[in-house]
């Protein structure tokens, strides 16, 4: 094995058949090359003066040493890795010199390599992640030495947890918002300009309108609450001489239909009832027929009138929703963080096959890290109008596998091809796990429905 250190002191080992070969150090990301082992020197014997030397052998000349870093017919420069012809001498963009490391002129050990200005040690945590936006390959070549510091690490879990949190607030609640308007245009006693005329749907639909006078405020569960409705001709605005019945509906539940009687004024009709005992929202069917008619039938006309049913129904349907959210999104965030260890896992393994060694640990931040960062992006461009954030989602989605790509790079030593090949290799492996998994809990269902088919008497 062939032990040397990186600039940045990180001691790495490498077996003898690497010497000469490329690669990136796990701590800085720094290009670094595998030197090639000393040669043996035969070992000098020292004469007597004046004794017999004729017969004793002269010890070889020591060879030079290989240029650092030599690639074929070319040298690389130990700080940036940029690969010059052989005969080259300097790197001019670093001030070093390649055979050295050292500053062009001056002795001494060579000079750590340098980051750039959002990497530097004291970079608070949030200009390093501004900088996945502003200079991203720079930025993860240098994530798997800030995440060996339990502060920077720290901060990753929690943005990732953060993440899930953002993503939560930025869902639109679009089957709500809609589900309360229109209740909201159904319920009369909602209307603060008091009942509309609204048309009778069904048998006759264009010719009748109907408004419901009462209830007009909630109405206490399981009480007992009058209900009042004016039908009328549509054309002529005159009152309608028809047969009414009114049935309730909570969820899916409808129940059985209540014979009206007819009111005080022309094309009133009442029926006071005993109303649902569940709390909530419910709804009054206003079931209309010819007068005369024996029962509603199916051909009856409609008018749905949406009522509430006891004062904190709503608060409580709303306090229930967020339990469910919130018991969702930890489930969420579980599997999330379950399925990104076994990704992780998979990336080792797949380097492993292809030669090269990493951290799980280190990987697995890497993951959170970049997987955190694109939900926070992701719950920034919901500001965005609809068309905008879908195209915005794609971006991330895209980026996203760039960025994990560069993630395997910087903590596997990988180049760009090999880390590639290193994720697509994970990506099947993830396949081949995805569906061993789905078969075997589809045979455990098989062999759940056949033990209750078989324990049944």
């Amino acid at each position: 094995m062939i032990r040397f250190t990186c600039t940045c002191g990180k001691l790495m080992t490498a077996p003898d058949s690497e010497a000469g070969k490329r690669g990136r150090c796990p701590k800085c990301g720094a290009a670094v090359a595998v030197p090639r082992p000393a040669r043996a020197e035969p070992e000098l014997e020292l004469l007597e003066v004046g004794g017999p030397a004729a017969s004793r052998p002269r010890a070889a000349a020591p060879l030079p040493s290989d240029p650092p870093q030599v690639r074929g017919a070319q040298v690389m420069c130990p700080a940036c890795g940029t690969s010059y012809p052989g005969d080259v001498l300097l790197c001019i963009p670093c001030g070093i010199e390649i055979a050295s490391g050292r500053p062009i002129g001056a002795g001494g050990p060579p000079p750590p390599p340098r980051l750039s200005r959002n990497l530097e040690d004291d970079t608070p945590f949030w200009r390093t992640t501004l900088g996945l936006f502003t200079s991203p390959a720079a930025t993860i070549a240098a994530l798997p030495a800030r995440l060996e510091r339990p502060g920077f690490a720290w901060k990753v879990v929690a943005l990732y947890a953060a993440s899930f949190v953002f993503v939560a607030l930025a869902i639109p609640r679009q089957g709500a918002a809609e589900r309360r308007e229109m209740e909201g245009s159904r319920t009369v006693a909602a209307d603060p300009e008091g009942p509309r005329w609204q048309p009778v749907l069904g048998f006759d639909a264009v010719r009748y309108q109907a408004r419901v006078m009462e209830p007009r405020e909630a109405v206490e569960p399981g009480s007992r609450a009058g209900f009042r409705i004016q039908v009328r001709d549509a054309d002529r605005k005159s009152p309608a001489d028809l047969a009414l019945w009114l049935r309730f509906r909570t969820g899916r539940t409808t129940g059985e239909p209540s014979r009206m009687e007819r009111g005080d004024a022309p094309g009133e009709y009442f029926l006071e009832t005993r109303v649902p005992e569940s709390p909530g929202r419910a709804s009054a069917l206003f079931e209309m027929q010819p007068a005369g008619a024996p029962g509603p039938g199916t051909d009856a006309g409609l008018l749905n009138h949406a009522f509430t049913l006891g004062d904190g129904g709503s608060e409580t349907a709303s306090r229930g929703f967020l339990v469910v959210f919130a018991i969702v999104g930890l489930l969420a965030a579980l599997f999330s963080t379950l399925g990104t260890a076994l990704h992780a896992a998979l990336l080792k393994l797949a380097a492993k096959l292809l030669g090269d060694e990493g951290s799980f640990r280190t990987m697995f931040l890497a993951l959170l890290y970049l997987t955190g960062f694109a939900l926070a992006t992701v719950a920034l461009l919901s500001l965005l109008p609809p068309v905008a954030f879908v195209l915005g989602v794609i971006v991330v989605l895209a980026f996203s596998i760039v960025y994990n790509v560069r993630a395997v790079m910087a903590v596997f030593g990988q180049p760009g091809l090999k880390a590639f090949l290193t994720v697509v290799i994970a990506a099947i492996f993830n396949s081949i796990l995805s569906t061993a998994l789905s078969f075997m809990l589809g045979f455990a269902g098989l062999l759940a429905l056949a033990g209750l088919a078989a324990a049944r008497p």
